[in-house]
């Protein structure tokens, strides 16, 4: 689509742009229409570019004398001290798809995060803030999540703490007190049986649950369950049968 490039916006002979000056104000169509102007580097080189690209500051000389220039450092992405753009524009856009109400300040939150002095609020946990999330590497190690005390509310200043990702994975939707009691439950239930857990992988040893899923050579008295199954699920049987697991524990 041709330039809407008006005549009185051309740029004038003399006019520069880094290393580049206008020498000729009439334009030069390509073939897509858009508009170029010809310029003298300050090396002698003549080139064509079109207006909006020397305004934005995209060409500034020839590719030799561009590759002499200084090079500027990129603008950080990082809002303050730990925060970055792109983090904080997710969690905002990813609040207001699910409808949740949203007004907490990126200064808000870098110093609830120096408050809680980088730990877990809930669990103690050390948590990891990277500036930039490109990588699975980096997204494993990013570790730090935000976490609605009262999830009836929203993301407003007072209902918010940071966590540990894992442990907002488990408490979800749950009522923080309740989560609390809950997680108290399981580890005094561990304390108190600390065998449980033996028990359970000597029950799977016994059953050759961790050996091959269509042995059925089980001599335990449990009833056998018949699971049907298909082959891009198992992915190991090339048939569509009935899976005997007998002795496993569902």
């Amino acid at each position: 689509m041709p330039a809407r490039l008006k005549e009185e916006n051309y740029p004038k002979i003399g006019e520069i742009f880094g290393n580049l000056k206008i020498i000729s104000n009439i334009p030069i169509l390509g073939k897509q229409g858009q508009k170029s102007f010809r310029c003298e580097c300050k090396c002698g080189v003549i080139l064509l570019k079109r207006l909006h690209d020397l305004k934005a500051g995209r060409n500034k000389g020839c590719r030799k004398c561009t590759y002499n220039l200084p090079k500027v450092p990129r603008k950080s992405t990082m809002f303050g001290k730990y925060l970055s753009k792109s983090v904080y524009n997710r969690l905002k856009i990813e609040s207001i798809r699910r409808n949740i109400d949203f007004n907490l300040s990126v200064t808000y939150l870098e110093n609830l995060l120096e408050k809680q002095n980088f730990k877990c609020a809930l669990s103690g946990l050390d948590l990891i803030v990277l500036k930039e999330l490109g990588t699975k590497e980096s997204r494993q190690l990013h570790n730090i999540s935000l976490d609605r005390i009262d999830s009836k509310q929203g993301y407003i200043e007072g209902n918010v703490q940071y966590v540990h990702k894992h442990i907002n994975y488990m408490k979800w939707k749950l009522e923080q007190n309740y989560f609390i009691d809950l997680c108290k439950k399981i580890t005094n239930h561990v304390n108190i049986e600390p065998s449980l857990t033996s028990t359970c992988k000597e029950g799977a040893e016994t059953t050759g649950a961790d050996t091959n899923l269509s042995d059925n050579t089980s001599t335990s008295v449990q009833q056998p369950y018949d699971i049907k199954f298909k082959t891009e699920i198992i992915g190991i049987t090339p048939i569509i049968g009935t899976l005997d697991i007998t002795g496993l524990k569902i």
